[in-house]
């Protein structure tokens, strides 16, 4: 069970409860992405200096796979409110004014 300062960010509306319940499922999906891509690349490696042969693809199937974790753990880190906020260019613009 959530705690209750976390229940009260959890969406309200059937439409957020849905979203929320798909939202986790989406980051588990990102999350074995990434197991794949560590092995995909263990193997790449092993295969370049056991048999002298790289596998093809690899670097396109990584590049191509980075924007797709991002944007699967995307929408369960905006429903709990865990995004990275940066505020270093405001600081630098607040010390000028």
């Amino acid at each position: 069970m959530n705690p209750p300062a976390e229940q009260e960010r959890l969406p309200a509306s059937r439409l957020g409860r849905a979203l929320g319940a798909i939202s986790v499922p989406l980051l588990h999906l990102g999350a074995l992405v990434i197991i794949f891509i560590v092995g995909l690349i263990a193997t790449d490696v092993l295969s370049r200096s056991v048999f002298d042969a790289p596998l093809r693809g690899v670097p396109e199937l990584v590049s191509l796979s980075i924007p797709a974790i991002v944007f699967l753990a995307l929408g369960h880190l905006f429903i709990k409110d865990k995004l990275i906020r940066s505020d270093a260019l405001l600081r630098l613009l607040e010390r000028r004014s």
